[in-house]
């Protein structure tokens, strides 16, 4: 929960940078009035909360395992050392972010943000942009030797691995973010470069969240009847929770669709009473031809 609350703040602080009118654009578009104290404050803001948020996100995965993989001691040591590690190197970059670029002695953000001292903060982001990608590795690795200890079948091994590679997406994200903080490290178009790092690191936590939700999702979706297997199975059937889904996405409600099933009945019985009616036509044209030969 507090993950997810993470998640929706940073996106909604990055969506009102990006929407303030500065960033975005290279900095040979801008004139002097463009460059304002509530954007650079707001970078501030993202580079202050990122640290906290990412970690909080991490945190629930490691919580996750260390629920799952109960049973292997060492897991759960690894467990334990990577919230140590990564909460004590996310906090001590945001300190040093903080530290560096927070205006000193009345000086204001733009001027802040315009010393050599903020401008190294660069490195600062390459090294926290690697630890990123180092972390979900980590994170990515550690559930498969646990997995493979399991007592299932070679192909079920594979397929919960394969679940808990869906994080990769995470680690995509990561590594792309360090690929733009580190051809960005000399450049001085920041108003520009510093967009897709924001972006990358903004997926990153999203599909973090995904990683997270993705089990409780299936499980509720078991609970109810609405996984993949049980959907092709039950499509015809009427009064199962699945079929009455399909049907409502499908066609806009489920008074106005008939199940399979239902639908060749009603077929079978309309093609009865047109083949009734075609009987009784007939009979009343031979009668009529009859009564006419009479007279």
């Amino acid at each position: 929960m507090l993950a997810s609350v993470c998640t929706i703040v940073y996106i909604g602080v990055v969506t009102a940078l990006l929407d303030d009118g500065m960033f975005g654009f290279h900095i040979w578009d801008l004139v002097v009035g463009d460059l304002r104290n509530s954007s650079f404050l707001l970078v501030l803001i993202i580079e202050a909360i990122w640290g906290p948020f990412i970690w909080f996100i991490k945190l629930s995965v490691f919580l996750m395992y260390l629920q799952l993989f109960h049973p292997f001691p060492w897991a759960r040591r690894m467990a334990w050392l990577g919230i140590t590690v990564t909460g004590l190197f996310y906090f001590s970059v945001t300190v040093a972010r903080i530290a560096l670029c927070a205006p000193r002695g009345g000086d204001s953000y733009i001027e802040a943000f315009s010393t050599a001292r903020c401008h190294s903060t660069k490195k600062v982001g390459i090294a926290s942009g690697s630890f990123n990608v180092v972390s979900d590795i980590f994170l990515l690795a550690l559930p498969v030797p646990c997995v493979w200890k399991l007592r299932l079948k070679r192909k079920q091994k594979m397929g919960v691995i394969a679940g808990f590679m869906t994080g990769i997406s995470a680690l995509i994200s990561s590594i792309l973010g360090l690929w733009f903080r580190v051809i960005n490290d000399n450049e001085v178009d920041d108003t520009w470069n510093i967009t897709p790092i924001y972006l990358a690191l903004v997926v990153e936590m999203a599909c973090g969240i995904a990683f997270l939700v993705g089990p409780s999702i299936a499980s509720v979706a078991k609970r109810h009847g609405l996984d993949v297997s049980t959907c092709v199975k039950r499509i015809n059937d009427d009064d199962g929770l699945c079929g009455r889904f399909i049907r409502m996405t499908s066609f806009g409600g489920e008074s106005r669709t008939l199940g399979k099933q239902h639908w060749h009945g009603h077929k079978a019985s309309a093609d009865s009473d047109i083949k009734l009616r075609s009987t009784t036509t007939d009979s009343a044209t031979i009668d009529e031809v009859n009564s006419q030969r009479k007279y």
